[in-house]
């Protein structure tokens, strides 16, 4: 059975192109011989977001600057470049060896947006109490696309909204 996709979708590796005709096999969209391989800028933003997280680096550039940014997280409801940027800099303050462990990213990349969703392992260390915490969680979320010339070491491609929710007991 056939569709024609407005967007381009990519699951792990595999990219099905904007307009092109794609097919559902196995519960995944899977390309046709002729659609090319797309740009994962969206995909590389969020893997590099994981590699953020477990080397300790500064998480808020990956973040929109605007008063509409909104990250759910484990336990907090974050609304506003603000609070988002204070508590991931408190996140990154407080926490160490950090383990983020890709199971599922989806990734649909529109002309200048895209959403996300994965199934991700996540540990970590509070530096405080020397806690170790680890969480099977679910993320999703959008992204759009800010070109920028100078883009000051930012991606162009930033989180606007962000959910991490876990079925474990916090």
């Amino acid at each position: 059975m056939g569709c024609t996709c407005n967007a381009r979708r990519e699951v792990g590796e595999q990219t099905v192109g904007q307009g092109r005709p794609a097919y559902a096999s196995g519960g995944h969209l899977r390309p046709q011989a002729d659609i090319p391989t797309m740009s994962d800028e969206p995909t590389a933003v969020i893997r590099d977001y994981y590699e953020a997280l477990r080397t300790g680096d500064p998480l808020e550039a990956y973040f929109e600057g605007d008063k509409s940014t909104v990250k759910f997280g484990i336990s907090e409801a974050l609304f506003g470049s603000d609070e988002v940027g204070e508590a991931l800099r408190n996140q990154t303050e407080t926490t160490a060896e950090w383990s983020v462990e890709s199971g599922h990213l989806v990734v649909t990349t529109h002309t200048d947006t895209a959403t996300f969703a994965d199934e991700v392992t996540m540990a970590w260390t509070d530096t405080e109490s020397g806690e170790r915490r680890r969480f099977e969680t679910r993320w999703s979320g959008s992204l759009v696309h800010q070109p920028s010339v100078e883009s000051g070491g930012r991606p162009e491609w930033l989180f606007e909204t962000m959910h991490v929710s876990t079925a474990d007991t916090v």
